[in-house]
């Protein structure tokens, strides 16, 4: 897609709000600007990422979970909840605690001779869940919390593993928040996924 829409969507600064359409300026990595224009629907679902709390967790959320791998499961610093179709936070990428889809992390470079896969492929030798080679250390998981107590929550992954997650007193929460068109200003960050 274009610069700052991998896949299909847009992320960026909202510049224009005309009834249901949204103008959207993303900068890719060499600084070259693309304006998008996003048109909301009636099933369009829009959420703004907020900072929370594990008590803002509940058995059923959806949940991405970065950390610390340990013998028990993941030590997590930042446990982001929801997905969002439509939605917007305060900052640029990493806004609502997720790079944009199709973003490294940063100071995260490749290998020199790295060729990427197939569109919805992985590269030779690897299952989903594999961290690729020159990754930065850590854990990770995605999936629904399956129970949660004092100690940290319970992930069930999309192939039915459960993973133990430890929070301390310093990992992150991101929730997502129901939002309407009329929530969105000019000057707001946004990632938008659709079709194009």
């Amino acid at each position: 897609g274009p610069a700052g829409a991998p896949g299909r969507g847009a992320f960026g600064e909202v510049t224009a709000v005309a009834g249901t359409t949204l103008t959207v300026e993303s900068t890719d990595g060499s600084g070259s600007t693309t304006t998008l224009s996003v048109e909301a629907t009636a099933d369009t679902v829009i959420t703004e990422s907020l900072e929370g709390t594990v008590a803002d967790l509940a058995v059923g959320d959806s949940v991405v979970v970065i950390g610390e791998d340990t013998e028990a499961g993941v030590a997590a610093t930042s446990v982001v909840e929801g997905g969002t179709a439509l939605g917007f936070g305060g900052g640029g990428p990493g806004a609502g605690g997720a790079l944009p889809e199709g973003a490294a992390p940063e100071g995260f470079e490749p290998p020199a001779d790295a060729q990427p896969p197939a569109e919805g492929e992985m590269p030779d030798g690897t299952d989903a869940g594999d961290r690729p080679e020159g990754a930065p250390p850590g854990g990770f998981t995605a999936g629904d919390i399956v129970a949660t107590d004092a100690s940290g929550l319970t992930v069930e992954t999309e192939d039915g593993d459960q993973v133990q997650v430890t929070l301390s007193s310093s990992a992150t929460v991101t929730v997502s928040v129901e939002r309407s068109l009329a929530d969105i200003a000019v000057g707001d960050t946004i990632r938008a996924s659709g079709e194009t």
